[in-house]
């Protein structure tokens, strides 16, 4: 990531795109500039392009507090980060978060809190509604982090 301080305002381009510059002020908050518009949105995670997913052929599990969330042979791996098809998660376990952040790739996120038993994992998961053309192949899935457990089952 090529980061601008606010002492040099050069517009130097960034992997996020030509249009997209990454300011860090003296806060540390992060601006994004997608296309010439601010997002001055304290939810927005920075994530860089990356080639296509990659299809998933072992069967994977995301486990939490002991308790399995999800299992599929059917994941799509995109930067890292496996995502299950949304009928391969035990909606059981999901709740609906008000956060939403933003990758310039892929578009909106919206996030889960797992909810297991008495404990809850705020925004442990994630998903792309309406994801962009680059990430179509993400649509419909969900990854998850802070936690939770991806294996091999």
């Amino acid at each position: 990531m090529v980061e601008i301080s606010l002492n040099n305002p050069a517009g130097l381009a960034t992997p996020y795109g030509p249009y997209t510059q990454v300011t860090r002020v003296k806060n540390h908050r992060e601006l994004v500039f997608i296309a010439g518009q601010l997002s001055v949105d304290p939810n927005v995670r920075l994530c860089r392009k990356q080639p296509l997913g990659i299809q998933g052929r072992e069967k994977m599990k995301a486990i939490w507090n002991d308790t399995e969330i999800a299992n599929s042979d059917d994941t799509v791996v995109v930067e890292g980060n496996h995502y299950f098809p949304l009928s391969s998660v035990n909606s059981d376990y999901l709740r609906e978060s008000d956060t939403h952040s933003i990758c310039p790739w892929k578009g909106q996120a919206s996030y889960y809190d797992i909810a297991v038993g008495d404990e809850v994992n705020k925004d442990a998961a994630w998903y792309y509604s309406d994801p962009k053309p680059a990430a179509v192949e993400i649509s419909g899935r969900v990854a998850f982090w802070q936690g939770i457990e991806i294996s091999e089952r």
